[in-house]
């Protein structure tokens, strides 16, 4: 019998994705962000982490002019850490720092102390609820749920060596809004990401920065038919990227998609059956050959997940393993 025990729920069973309603463009984009953030504030609590190196403060209930102040260093963090060539790991927390927004900070190597490198204000973002990625140069880059000038989200940089948070674009519904999963960087430094809502269809988009781009957004290409994108992108040699959304696909429990660079589209590249997997909430890891690997939330012999492999060139789910409870349940984290 398949354990319930620790499992997400599914808010997206028996969904489809949100379509604008005539007469009311609008409405549709706000109902779908509401829900897109009322499921990232479910999953939260699923969220555990593997080891505790160190703990951010707690907070301090303290009146501040009206409003509650909290800790220096940030709290509540979602995201998984990056380690640099020296060792030192950065991350983001989802809330805290000196406005409540969230931070960005360092823990250097050998170090057990957390160093506030910057917080957001609102204005430059805030609630950044997935982690950066790091140029050569040590610059980092990263995206928020909310926040900017549309509170929409943003797409930040925190230069090498600065503590000042530039924000690259800001989002505004047409161009896609509450990205929740991570940036996909290439050797010439050009930006990749996902959003989780806004776009052509309400269900969030594709999107670029070029490298050396002072914040030049194109939207590559708007979900439909698919939403729910909460993993990260990975890019192959000729310029694909690969993705999961964890609702939509030919029997609506989610999918493997590609963008194809040569025709500027979105392509299901394999949908889960519920008994190969259902409801991928991480993204991929692509190795040396091409080969995709993943994890799903849900599905498999027990119903408690799975892990999968994709072939580079197939377009067939290949079920690793099936989680059934005692070994594990519904993963969140990709491998």
């Amino acid at each position: 019998m398949a354990s319930t025990t620790n499992v997400p729920p599914d808010p997206f069973a028996g969904r489809h994705p949100a379509q604008p309603q005539a007469g009311a463009p609008n409405a549709g984009r706000r109902r779908s962000r509401r829900v897109a953030r009322a499921v990232s504030s479910a999953l939260r609590p699923h969220l555990e982490a593997v080891e505790s190196r160190v703990f951010l403060s707690a907070y301090t209930l303290k009146p501040l002019m009206g409003q509650f102040s909290v800790n220096a260093t940030g709290a509540n963090p979602r995201s998984t850490l990056i380690a640099d060539a020296s060792g030192n790991l950065f991350g983001t927390a989802t809330t805290g720092g000196p406005y409540a927004d969230g931070t960005v900070f360092e823990i250097a190597n050998g170090s057990t102390a957390i160093t506030m490198l910057a917080s957001f204000d609102g204005t430059n973002g805030r609630n950044p609820v997935v982690g950066v990625v790091q140029d050569a140069s040590g610059n980092l880059y990263g995206t928020t749920h909310q926040g900017g000038a549309n509170d929409e989200g943003t797409v930040f940089e925190l230069p090498a060596g600065s503590n000042s948070i530039t924000t690259l674009a800001s989002f505004d519904g047409s161009n896609g809004a509450g990205p929740q999963a991570g940036l996909t960087l290439d050797a010439s430094g050009n930006l990749y990401g996902t959003t989780t809502a806004g776009g052509a269809y309400d269900s969030g988009t594709i999107f670029e920065i070029p490298g050396g781009s002072s914040g030049t957004l194109t939207t590559l290409a708007s979900f439909n038919g698919l939403s729910a994108t909460y993993g990260g992108l990975v890019l192959d040699a000729s310029g694909n990227l690969y993705g999961t959304a964890a609702s939509g696909g030919a029997d609506n429990y989610g999918a493997v998609y590609r963008f194809i660079k040569a025709t500027s589209s979105i392509q299901i590249w394999a949908s889960f059956s519920k008994t190969d997997g259902a409801v991928p909430y991480a993204g991929l890891t692509c190795d040396a050959a091409g080969n995709l690997y993943g994890t799903t939330s849900q599905g498999g012999a027990y119903g408690d997940g799975t892990v999968f492999e994709m072939g580079a060139t197939s377009a067939k789910i290949t079920t690793l393993v099936s989680f059934n409870s005692t070994d594990g349940s519904g993963p969140l984290a990709s491998v």
